[in-house]
C-alpha cells in the first residue's frame, strides 16, 4: 500500500519504469512509507477518445489508492506532487489527471505470496 493504477493510450511517450522508479521514490517520501510498499500497474487501453475525437491528444489517467486517515493537506500534497513529476516527464499533446482514494481500513486485505 499505496496501490497506483495508470491508465494510459498506447500511443503515449513515457518510460514505465524509470517514471514508475521516480513515482515510487516521491509517493513514499510524501507518505512517508517505505519505497517497497508502493505498487503501480501500467495499464495501455486499445482505444482513447478525448473531448470530440478531433485531437491527437494522448491520455494518461492516474488512480492513486491510499488507507484513510491521512489529513487533507498530506493528500493535497501527494496529488500536487504527482502532477508535477507529470508535467516534467509527459511530452507532445497529452490531457493527463490523478485521483486519490481512500481505501476503508476496515475492509481492504491484501496478501503477498
Amino acid at each position: 500500500m499505496p496501490l497506483i493504477a495508470i491508465d494510459h493510450s498506447p500511443g503515449l511517450d513515457l518510460d514505465h519504469d524509470a517514471f514508475a522508479k521516480e513515482l515510487h521514490e516521491l509517493v513514499a517520501d510524501t507518505l512517508g512509507v517505505q519505497v517497497t510498499s508502493v505498487k503501480s500497474v501500467f495499464r495501455p487501453a486499445a482505444h482513447h477518445r478525448v473531448g470530440d475525437g478531433a485531437t491527437d491528444r494522448e491520455l494518461l489517467l492516474m488512480e492513486v489508492k491510499i488507507l484513510t486517515g491521512r489529513p487533507a493537506e498530506l493528500q493535497t500534497a501527494l496529488t500536487d506532487r504527482i502532477t508535477a513529476l507529470l508535467e516534467s516527464r509527459l511530452t507532445g499533446p497529452v490531457y493527463a489527471a490523478v485521483q486519490l482514494t481512500e481505501l476503508a481500513r476496515e475492509t481492504f486485505r491484501s496478501i503477498t505470496t
